[in-house]
């Protein structure tokens, strides 16, 4: 008798369980930038310098399994490593293809990213092609998830100065957020 109840009771909780596994049919995030960190590499010299940054990235995933995304934030990057008077907003925005894993218990959602950045201030770069990659996890509270998320990001900005080599950019940002099933 005691070992029926037992059984009973793992088949429950795995049916518990097991609901939590159900992929939402349609779903919309949203993530904020906590922290961006770039490295910036020019014929030899590397520049890594402090950086804030605001923005936000929303995310609609569709009912099999993959989303698309839209990140738009901005950087305040250390006016030292530069030679400017001022702090140098570094502007970007990138649109994501990603896929939702269906593990119980947690979501995990891998993507791919491309877009553009921008120095907000002339200092002789054009605008970079950025690729980026990215991966972020979650846990579930009903129809909510809150998640965070690491982006690896690189990308060449050409110089607009003859005879001055390429700078390449290199970063990584984390993001908190939320995401809400349907």
């Amino acid at each position: 008798m005691k070992s029926r109840f037992a059984v009973l009771a793992a088949f429950l909780g795995l049916m518990a369980f097991s609901s939590l596994a159900r992929a939402d049919v349609f779903s919309v995030s949203l993530d904020l930038p906590l922290m961006f960190d770039p490295k910036f590499s020019q014929s030899g010299t590397s520049a890594h310098p402090a950086a804030t940054v605001s923005g936000y990235k929303v995310g609609v995933s569709l009912p099999f399994l993959v989303g698309l995304g839209m990140e738009n934030y901005t950087a305040k990057l250390a006016k030292k490593e530069f030679g400017s008077p001022s702090d140098i907003d570094y502007k970007v925005t990138m649109y994501d293809l990603f896929v939702n894993l269906p593990i119980p218990i947690v979501n995990i959602a891998l993507g791919v990213g491309a877009g553009t950045a921008a120095f907000g201030t002339d200092i002789g770069f054009k605008d970079a092609n950025l690729m980026q990659y990215w991966a972020s996890l979650g846990i579930p509270f009903g129809m909510l998830d809150v998640h965070v998320g690491l982006h690896s990001i690189s990308g060449t900005h050409s110089s607009k100065v003859p005879g001055i080599g390429d700078a390449k950019v290199e970063a990584t940002m984390t993001s908190l957020g939320v995401k809400i099933g349907f």
